[in-house]
This record gives C-alpha cells, sequence and structure tokens, in this order.
C-alpha cells in the first residue's frame, strides 16, 4: 500500500541500457568500416596507426609499424566495359580474397577506391613484410569470375619498414612512394620505401604539383 493517501500511483521511467549500448556499437561500427567491403575503413586505420606508432616494439627501444600500401593495376576497364556495379561485385571479392592472405595480428583496411592498406604485426621485419606482400600479389594474379566474365587483375604494392617513422602522416606518405616506384616498375611489382631512391617521389607526389597517376585498364581473360 501507497504512505501517502493522496498518492495514486508510481510512474518508473527506465532506459534500455542494452539497446543503447547496441545502437552505439552499430554507429561506431558504421563510422570506422566500409559499407562496400565491409572492412575498416581510413579512420580506423589512422587510428590503428596511431596506436602502433605509440607503442615499443619488442626488442627496440623505439616504436615501429610496418605498412603495406596497394592497390589493384588496370582496374578502371571493369568499370567501363562491365559497369560500376560489376566493379563493386571485384571490390568485395578483391577484399575477401586478400584478407585471407594477411596473417592473424596483421590488420587490413580499404584506404579508398581501389587502394588497400595492411598494417603489419609489430615484430615484422622487411623479409617477413615482403613475405606477405609476395602472397598478396600472388593471390590477387588468379581470374576473378565476374558476372560470367574470367577478369584477372595485379595489384602492386609499396612497403615501409622503418624504425625511424613516428608519425601516421610520414608513414603513409613513405608507403605511397614505395607504392608510386612499384607502379612505375610494373603490373604485379613490390618496393620497399628508400629514403634516398623515393626521395624525388616523395617531393613530386607531396609537394604542391602533386601528379595524378594515369589508371590503364584490367585485363579481361574472355576478349572483354
Amino acid at each position: 500500500r501507497l504512505a501517502d493517501p493522496d498518492l495514486r500511483g508510481i510512474v518508473v521511467t527506465s532506459r534500455d541500457i542494452t539497446e543503447r549500448k547496441a545502437l552505439q556499437a552499430r554507429l561506431w561500427h558504421q563510422a570506422h568500416h566500409d559499407p562496400l567491403t565491409g572492412l575498416p575503413n581510413r579512420t580506423l586505420l589512422m587510428e590503428r596507426l596511431a596506436q602502433a606508432l605509440g607503442q615499443p616494439r619488442p626488442g627496440s627501444e623505439g616504436a615501429a609499424a610496418s605498412l603495406l600500401f596497394l592497390d589493384f593495376d588496370r582496374f578502371k576497364r571493369v568499370n567501363d566495359r562491365l559497369g560500376h556495379d560489376a566493379g563493386d561485385v571485384l571490390l568485395m571479392a578483391a577484399a575477401r580474397r586478400l584478407a585471407g592472405c594477411i596473417r592473424p595480428g596483421d590488420f587490413m583496411a580499404r584506404y579508398g577506391g581501389d587502394e588497400f592498406a595492411v598494417l603489419l604485426a609489430a615484430a615484422t621485419d622487411r623479409e617477413e613484410a615482403f613475405t606477405v606482400a609476395d602472397r598478396l600479389v600472388a593471390d590477387m594474379a588468379l581470374p576473378f569470375d565476374i558476372e560470367g566474365h574470367d577478369v584477372t587483375i595485379t595489384v602492386c604494392v609499396g612497403i615501409v619498414v622503418s624504425p625511424e617513422i613516428t608519425e601516421r602522416s610520414d608513414l603513409l606518405r613513405a608507403a605511397d612512394a614505395a607504392h608510386y616506384r612499384a607502379k612505375a616498375t610494373g603490373k604485379g611489382a613490390i618496393a620497399i620505401f628508400d629514403p634516398v631512391r623515393d626521395r624525388m617521389s616523395l617531393e613530386r607526389r607531396h609537394g604542391p604539383n602533386q601528379p595524378t597517376l594515369s589508371e590503364p585498364g584490367a585485363i579481361l581473360a574472355d576478349g572483354w
């Protein structure tokens, strides 16, 4: 019974904490993942880079992060010849294949367009990084079945493994410079960042007159 005779009842208002947390989790996921491929996006990559660069490398006094930067050689022709829907199908299939190539502890994100980045486990050295990149190149060279067409693409990979780099933007610029040199070498090429060899590329691509890479078309094995 209610102690106050004038009090007719009590209204209890409660928030469904579980539902609110679920909503927050969905919003966080949407903000940090690519809607097409489901992979982490550039925002989450930048957060992971900050974490990696802030952690001491095992056996070393400083922090280090090893990064691969890659894109598809001749991807644009798929969009031009088969349409953008087919291009999206290819991106999703390629993302799944790429994800199957990396090791436990590695982190892959879609950087934008047909560009992807792989943040390697903290203990990765140059040889290990090259092994991962070589696996990516080999697996991605296998044909994709896209709407009944055998589509063959290749990837070029830039690698940076440098304990001296402590800023996210510098790490990305270095990986991009190595990637640019790999693309200049030819389809399916891999290049490891070298501050001397890539100095001019850094100045060109990240200076005031940054050039735009051309993007020739993909090889469609059935004659498209």
